[in-house]
């Protein structure tokens, strides 16, 4: 297709028109069977085998989901991808576990990261609330290896075979929303791990913490990508799947990003709150939808409150404090 210059289409327009084209052109083929997530994910690795950035995965995952779940366990999937990218490969699912029983702070990491004679690490703790750990071959664990002369916590990040000897998952009850993606406790029980384990860099700034930005991302993108595909399945106005190609487009830029700059936040906090709107307006042309999709995704909007809004919101707060603005407006 002819472009006004071309000398302006570079390698990631080039991209992002051929996702445009699977979005808006292609046949909707959503994989069936999403209440067995892992079987899923396989599947979907199986049939989209092309090259793809984790974004790109991110919104095919949602665009060939048959409920949230998919896109939120694509998109999970992906954002660990963009994470860590020289840690997973294939359709090895991932889980990121941080969260024990006093929170996700550094300072409530309890889990230890201790030197084995002989060389190598030694990591015990518990930890709660782990997404995916129940179907994950990989744990990537926060841990703390001790304190810094002024008393704060040194986290560091260990990559874990989940069917390492130590290791125990027990799954914890479904949430009320999106009960198809499991969480899991876990109890880490001087498990053995080689030198190469444990990733380059401070565990919490380096990987937890921006990982918040990257899992608003791509999950969000895969979100959209699986409302577009309602959209066209079942005949919602144009309007909609116009606000929602433009609302991917802006989530596949955010990607790029640096997930540390207080101007990405700004701009993720814009994007998020204008499709909540967009979300929102469309709900009414659900009417017209699958029934038990309908109710599906009634169910798992709650996924996108409360906490979730919560800490967008402070991260909003803060990222206005660090350009020296008051981000007034609400």
């Amino acid at each position: 297709m002819p472009v006004a210059n071309p000398t302006l289409v570079d390698d990631a327009a080039v991209v992002t028109q051929a996702l445009l084209t699977r979005l808006l052109r292609e046949p909707v083929a959503p994989l069936g069977g999403g209440d067995d997530v892992a079987a899923w994910w396989a599947r979907f690795c199986a049939e989209e085998m092309r090259p793809a950035s984790p974004i790109d995965r991110a919104v095919l995952a949602g665009f060939r989901a048959d409920r949230v779940a998919g896109a939120f366990a694509g998109g999970y999937q992906a954002a660990l991808r963009a994470l860590v990218p020289r840690q997973l490969a294939g359709d090895v699912i991932a889980s990121l576990c941080v969260t024990e029983a006093g929170g996700n702070s550094p300072r409530a990491i309890e889990a230890r990261l201790t030197p084995r004679a002989g060389g190598g690490f030694r990591l015990s703790g518990r930890k709660r609330w782990s997404t995916l750990a129940p179907l994950a071959r990989v744990l990537l664990v926060a841990a703390s290896e001790g304190s810094d002369p002024a008393g704060r916590k040194r986290i560091r990040l260990v990559r874990v075979d989940a069917s390492a000897p130590g290791v125990a998952i027990r799954v914890m009850p479904p949430t009320k929303f999106v009960p198809e993606v499991p969480h899991a406790e876990l109890e880490l029980t001087d498990v053995g791990l080689g030198p190469d384990a444990v990733l380059p860099g401070d565990g919490y700034t380096g990987y937890v913490k921006r990982f918040r930005t990257v899992e608003d991302v791509h999950i969000h993108a895969g979100v959209l990508a699986y409302v577009l595909s309602v959209a066209r399945r079942f005949g919602f106005p144009p309007a909609v799947l116009e606000r929602l190609a433009a609302a991917i487009v802006t989530m596949r830029v955010l990607a790029t990003l640096d997930p540390d700059a207080a101007e990405t936040h700004v701009a993720l906090a814009g994007a998020l709150a204008r499709d909540a709107t967009l979300l929102e307006h469309s709900d009414a042309h659900w009417e017209g939808a699958d029934p038990d999709e309908r109710d599906r995704w009634r169910r798992d909007r709650t996924m996108f409150g409360s906490v979730a809004g919560e800490i967008r919101e402070a991260r909003r707060q803060r990222a206005w404090q660090r350009l020296g603005a008051a981000g007034e407006g609400g």
